[in-house]
């Protein structure tokens, strides 16, 4: 592991970005597993997935913010780091996703019975092709999203 975080992206160790992203993270995938929760609960699942991607954002935004106030990243440092965040819970929401995707469909047979079973398969091969979608391009995505959104929080920091 300490060789892993020795690694160098942008001139910075991994380590160093891992100090400014660590508690963002914890958050952003405690808001995934909560969403994960939440999603069996009817009303409850697109109350929790709403404030859960509002939260999401947020954090990105908190990490350029922190980055330039707390730890005196650059602009482009930030993004970096929101970056490395963004990987890190983009795969966890793919995780998530995937899970619940393949639950839905157990849930679906189940409740069918034996008439619901052949439309029930047909929506698993969706379902299966959604949750490895999501684990491939929720880092890929959340790389993408958490820089941008890294860099104008860290753009807002230094501005203000």
């Amino acid at each position: 592991m300490a060789k892993f975080i020795d690694k160098k992206i942008g001139n910075k160790k991994l380590g160093e970005y891992w100090k400014v992203i660590r508690l963002p993270v914890f958050a952003g995938i405690a808001i995934s597993i909560l969403m994960l929760a939440a999603a069996f609960v009817p009303f409850l699942g697109i109350v929790i997935s709403t404030l859960g991607g509002i939260a999401g954002l947020l954090i990105s935004l908190y990490i350029g913010w922190s980055a330039i106030k707390t730890h005196k990243f650059d602009v482009k440092h930030s993004a970096i780091a929101g970056g490395v965040a963004g990987v890190i819970t983009g795969f966890a929401g793919g995780v998530v996703s995937a899970i619940t995707a393949v639950a839905v469909v157990g849930t679906t047979m189940s409740a069918m019975g034996a008439y619901g079973a052949a439309a029930a398969n047909a929506v698993g091969g969706f379902a299966m092709a959604s949750a490895i979608s999501g684990i491939i391009l929720g880092p890929v995505w959340g790389a993408i999203i958490g820089a941008i959104l890294a860099a104008i929080g860290a753009l807002a920091a230094e501005n203000l």
